[in-house]
Parts: structure tokens; C-alpha cells; sequence
């Protein structure tokens, strides 16, 4: 099956009501497309947001067939993780580790508003694939 790892700048701009986020997932959406959310990566992106964009946030994640949150409820998932954050340095954001340690789970591109965030570590190993104007 075939998905995309949503990063906080996607999110973080969908609870804004950006046009290119919100069409983005809707567009998924509508081909079946399997959309993660990384538990991590979502508290980074509410944090600092208001009651009302929480709740739209959570609303789209929680009635959408095709959206599904990765937890930390398994012991591997939490090593994959660390692993990922030692690589990227201890000083990274645990929202990206999150993000990185998933897609490489499920082999799924990462899909994001700003490109630039992800430029360290687009060596290859990773697909990163930035919404836009026009997509």
C-alpha cells in the first residue's frame, strides 16, 4: 500500500488552513492514499496553537479512514527512534526523529511545506516530497 509520513510543517500549516496543506491531504484522501502521522511530530506541531486548531488538527486525523497515528507503544519503535536521533545528532528535534524513524519503517516519502527543514538528511536514503502551489 502506498502512503506519505506527514511532518510537522504540513500539519502545522493544516491547522492554519493553508490551502496547499488542506488540499493536499484531501487530495490523498480522496485516492486512498495512507497518510501517518508521527505521535511525536504531532505535540511539536499543536504545541503553541490554540484550543480551536488542536481541535481541528485532531478532527481530520481522527475521521479520516486513510490517516493513522505511529505511537511509541512498541520497545523497537522507541529504539528505531533513538537510533534515528543519535544519527541526526541529540540536539535535533524529536518531532523529525520521529518522522525519519517512521518512514523508514514503512518505506513511505515523507511529504512537507518546507522542503529546506529536511535538506541534511535528503542524501538518498530519504524521499522527500514538498506540497505546493500548483500540486
Amino acid at each position: 500500500m502506498i502512503g506519505y509520513v506527514l511532518d510537522e510543517s504540513l500539519l502545522h500549516h493544516y491547522a492554519f488552513g493553508d490551502n496547499v496543506a488542506v488540499g493536499a491531504i484531501a487530495a490523498l484522501d480522496s485516492r486512498s492514499y495512507r497518510l501517518c502521522v508521527p505521535a511525536v511530530t504531532l505535540v511539536y506541531a499543536q504545541a503553541g496553537l490554540s484550543a480551536d486548531q488542536c481541535a481541528e488538527l485532531n478532527g481530520v486525523i481522527a475521521n479520516l479512514d486513510s490517516m493513522a497515528i505511529a505511537d511509541l507503544g512498541d520497545i523497537w519503535h522507541i529504539t528505531d527512534m533513538a537510533g534515528v536521533l543519535a544519527e541526526m545528532g541529540r540536539d535535533s528535534a524529536a518531532s523529525a526523529a520521529h518522522v525519519v524513524a517512521v518512514a523508514k519503517r514503512l518505506e513511505w516519502p515523507i511529504l512537507t511545506c518546507d522542503r529546506s527543514s529536511w535538506h541534511e538528511l535528503e542524501h538518498g536514503r530519504l524521499e522527500i516530497i514538498e506540497v505546493a502551489d500548483g500540486d
